[in-house]
């Protein structure tokens, strides 16, 4: 018998024996308990190795890992901002992760830049503040981005009468 097959026996039958003899002897004598009680345990350990792999993927299946993209990275960006001010064609965002943070700033100013319509995206890194200044009417023509100016409205308004 080689190791592999050692690894594929059932252990259904030696673990309901062990449990059942582990009940039996609790009245009968402390040693034959502890004894049954040993060989449950390691049993019971032995069959866990035995499906640690399944249950790994069985575990994987039912909470699968988080995908970290550059959309989620993006989308955890956005959902930090806080607007300060906004009248339409000019929007002015904080957020802590831009204070300091030149590399991200100077990405940042790039990747607005390349939207149609946004004529200066300006960040400042000592207040972590974020201005974007846009045309409105070439803006509005991308119903993604005038459904956005649409909601920053609607936040931006909320804000102001929080404060």
């Amino acid at each position: 018998m080689n190791m592999t097959d050692i690894k594929n026996v059932p252990l259904s039958l030696p673990l309901t024996g062990a449990l059942i003899g582990t009940v039996a002897t609790l009245f009968v004598g402390k040693k034959w308990h502890a004894g049954f009680g040993i060989l449950w345990s390691l049993l019971s350990l032995w069959h866990g190795l035995q499906h640690a792999g399944k249950m790994q993927k069985d575990a994987a299946h039912l909470w699968p890992p988080a995908k970290t993209t550059d959309t989620t990275k993006l989308q955890n960006f956005v959902a930090g901002l806080k607007i300060a001010a906004f009248t339409p064609g000019r929007l002015r965002v904080y957020h802590a992760s831009l204070i300091g943070n030149e590399d991200l700033a100077r990405q940042l100013e790039e990747y607005l830049a390349s939207f149609t319509g946004v004529k200066k995206a300006t960040v400042g890194t000592l207040t972590g503040s974020l201005l974007i200044e846009y045309d409105t009417e070439r803006l509005r023509t991308k119903k993604g981005l005038a459904a956005l100016e649409k909601k920053i409205m609607v936040i931006y308004g909320k804000d102001k009468q929080n404060r």
